[in-house]
């Protein structure tokens, strides 16, 4: 997948299991996505200042620094704002859209039911 300026889009996967991350990653990566991964919160603001994705898709249940404040930080911060965030969550956290919508995140979609090719469309 290509950005308007022929880039390879750019993805940050913040996902708490490693294992959900490597399949995404490799989804993604066979949809044409450049992917970098993260495990934890921080290591999520540290990518994204220095990758400068297009998008992060970031997990509910991240350590240090959860989904929210994460989304929160980015959109915060003048250089980061226009980086598009989406909150994966899992089937019991459909009831979080208030957090969702306070934290100002650019979408969600569920991990825990979706399927690859929906997970992938909810970053475009």
């Amino acid at each position: 997948m290509s950005g308007n300026d022929g880039h390879a889009y750019k993805v940050i996967l913040a996902l708490y299991s490693k294992a959900q991350a490597a399949f995404l990653k490799k989804g993604f990566e066979e949809s044409g996505y450049s992917v970098t991964t993260a495990n934890d919160g921080i290591h999520a603001v540290q990518l994204a200042s220095s990758v400068h994705p297009d998008c992060v898709l970031v997990c509910t249940d991240l350590p240090v620094i959860d989904a929210y404040a994460f989304t929160r930080i980015i959109k915060n911060t003048n250089y980061l704002k226009d980086i598009a965030v989406v909150i994966g969550t899992s089937d019991e956290q459909e009831n979080f859209s208030f957090w969702m919508n306070n934290c100002r995140c650019d979408g969600h979609c569920s991990l825990s039911t979706a399927g690859i090719g929906e997970i992938i469309a909810s970053v475009q």
